[in-house]
């Protein structure tokens, strides 16, 4: 019996599976293929039991919404049940819920499952639509944390990952200090048709920050990551040294403070995209995803056409997914 076999119950038409408490990306990849092929039959009704949910990583996020797709485009539905707090939080700032069926408890999901028809929406009704753009405008989603930090890494790769789905956008790049945010981008993108690039610090101020970590950078390498070290576009650079020992303030050290206006997170994202695009890593001039943070991890995200740093004025940032307000 495989793992997946035994988290599931059925009652009646409605296949219930009962999720384990760490539901991370090797959990996903396990269940991927028999959750997949269930979602592919005739009107199919899926129901996840996540109360005993404690972990769930971006890997685990994109299955259950891969499920849930497949399960509508074969006139079924998906839903999920009993959301943990830590589940729930995950899923109110990526706004998870407005992309899945989500109920309060597994009676509610059954009911839901059952009285289930092919033209049933998400549960939004006309009052509560959101109005639709006017004509000529796109409507673009921007999460906002109240803080910076690590702490929402997860939540934005997700962002990210979303966005690429939609999109069709086929390269990211990842600001990453030790590799391990260049690991967890890997994990959030498993599956995805899209090349990452990680990009660290140049070598000349490992000394002052952490380094690259030799075990993460192999982990991510042997996930399909590109990486990347070369001299930082917008600081530490030439006129980072002549700063420091004549004074002034160098041209390009005006560029980087004026992305600082809206967040490390936006500088580091525009300055890595510049220097995977000068590495010939990623395409000039084609909407790519990048993620950077503040400090450690990631809490910005944005869509921008990156130029080559001897034309950085043709840069062009399209999108903003996600920042620290």
């Amino acid at each position: 019996m495989s793992e997946l076999e035994k988290m599931i119950q059925v009652e009646g038409d409605v296949i219930v599976i009962r999720l384990p408490a760490e539901f991370t990306g090797n959990v996903a990849y396990d269940m991927e293929e028999g959750l997949l092929e269930r979602a592919q039959g005739k009107a199919p009704l899926l129901l996840f039991d996540m109360s005993q949910v404690s972990q769930i990583t971006s890997a685990a996020i994109s299955l259950l919404i891969k499920t849930a797709k497949l399960a509508e485009e074969n006139a079924g539905m998906a839903a999920l049940a009993a959301l943990t707090p830590v589940v729930d939080d995950v899923f109110a700032i990526t706004k998870m819920k407005d992309m899945l069926h989500v109920f309060d408890s597994e009676e509610k999901a059954l009911q839901a499952l059952r009285s289930h028809t092919t033209s049933a929406g998400k549960g939004s009704t006309p009052d509560d639509a959101p109005e639709a753009p006017p004509p000529g405008a796109t409507a673009v989603e921007t999460v906002l944390f109240d803080k910076p930090g690590p702490k929402h890494t997860q939540s934005v790769l997700q962002i990210a990952r979303k966005r690429a789905d939609a999109l069709g956008i086929r390269h990211v790049v990842v600001a990453t200090t030790t590799g391990k945010s260049a690991v967890e981008a890997a994990e959030a993108f498993a599956g995805a048709d899209v090349g990452i690039v990680g990009v660290t610090l140049m070598a000349g101020v490992w000394e002052k920050y952490d380094p690259p970590d030799p075990e993460l950078m192999r982990k991510a390498e042997a996930a399909g990551v590109r990486v990347l070290t070369a001299t930082h576009t917008l600081m530490g650079n030439v006129g980072s040294a002549i700063r420091e020992k004549f004074g002034g303030v160098p041209e390009v050290e005006l560029i980087a403070h004026t992305y600082y206006t809206f967040s490390q997170g936006m500088k580091v994202a525009v300055e890595v995209a510049t220097m995977a695009a000068d590495a010939n890593l990623i395409p000039a001039g084609e909407d790519v995803i990048a993620v950077a943070g503040t400090g450690s991890g990631a809490d910005t995200a944005i869509v921008l056409r990156p130029a080559y740093s001897n034309c950085f004025f043709d840069t062009k940032i399209r999108e903003i997914l996600a920042m620290p307000r």
